[in-house]
């Protein structure tokens, strides 16, 4: 499976639903009427449990974005990036 890259990408994102669903059911209270929040019927409820994880989402991307193209992705002043850099190298 790792050297299929298409299955790794369905994999990881797997993955990574499997865990915020996980942490969704550690972090929702079980109080009787907390059950109330995630019917279709109640727009504030569901609402929140939409919009908040993507405004962080959207909000830690636009930082890391801005920060990524801020600095040089390769070390300025390596000596061995020029070698690492030939075509010998390259996998």
């Amino acid at each position: 499976m790792k050297r299929n890259k298409q299955k790794m990408i369905w994999l990881t994102c797997f993955m990574i639903f499997a865990r915020c669903l996980d942490m969704f059911w550690l972090i929702e209270p079980n109080f009787a009427d907390a059950a109330g929040n995630l019917h279709l019927t109640n727009n504030v409820g569901i609402l929140a449990y939409i919009t908040v994880p993507v405004a962080v989402i959207s909000l830690w991307s636009w930082i890391y974005m801005r920060e990524l193209q801020a600095r040089p992705l390769l070390n300025v002043n390596d000596p061995h990036v020029e070698e690492m850099l030939e075509p010998e190298h390259a996998h």
